[in-house]
């Protein structure tokens, strides 16, 4: 990931002290989340998921998915960590 415009981006708003660089950042993360909650809504409406707060959980998601990124910028994240993330992500939404 090294040279990504990802970290470009990070460092220039992590940089930035001001409302707008927080009002995109905060955009960004609503719609994420409001996209998640979307995707588990119709997956609860189909049967496949288990009954939860959408809205809950999906922060959750877009967090754990947010910091695997963040940690994928600094370090090498091992495949197993984002097995595990994942597959702990999945055991809470899917159905036995």
């Amino acid at each position: 990931m090294q040279g990504s415009i990802r970290i470009a981006v990070y460092e220039y708003f992590l940089s930035q002290k001001n409302d707008l660089a927080a009002d995109l950042l905060k955009d960004y993360f609503n719609g994420a989340v409001a996209l998640v909650s979307q995707t588990l809504a119709y997956g609860i409406d189909r049967g496949e998921i288990v009954p939860l707060d959408t809205e809950q959980t999906a922060r959750h998601i877009v967090l754990v998915l947010e910091g695997l990124n963040t940690l994928a910028m600094g370090t090498s994240v091992p495949p197993k960590l984002i097995e595990e993330q994942t597959g702990l992500i999945m055991n809470m939404l899917v159905k036995a």
